[in-house]
């Protein structure tokens, strides 16, 4: 919201006081692909009017949440965290970095 009002003052309020909406491309696309979100999960689609998609976006989901609970040994501080724990981690010691605490930042690389 302060954002908003550093970007344009006027479109902030039409957005937070008038709550007028207008939907950009960006929005539609958004809204369009979490459509699947919005359902019910007492909806269950027939098999032919599963879009490819889905499935594809549900296989990618939890590849990656199973990625994220995989344990690595932090480089620097030598002990196991999973990849959740990692970003936490890695976002507190690039804060350090940035208030100037750390000289430069220690980033992580998988490979």
């Amino acid at each position: 919201m302060v954002n908003e009002y550093q970007y344009c003052p006027r479109l902030a309020y039409w957005e937070w006081v008038q709550v007028v909406w207008i939907a950009s491309g960006v929005t539609v696309e958004v809204d369009h692909a979490h459509r699947r979100v919005d359902r019910s999960s007492k909806d269950f689609p027939e098999a032919d009017d599963i879009d490819q998609s889905d499935v594809l976006h549900g296989r990618s989901i939890a590849a990656f949440e199973r990625r994220l609970s995989q344990e690595i040994t932090h480089p620097l501080f030598g002990y196991k965290v999973n990849y959740r724990r990692l970003f936490e981690i890695q976002a507190r010691l690039f804060g350090r970095y940035l208030l100037g605490e750390l000289p430069e930042y220690p980033n992580f690389t998988t490979r």
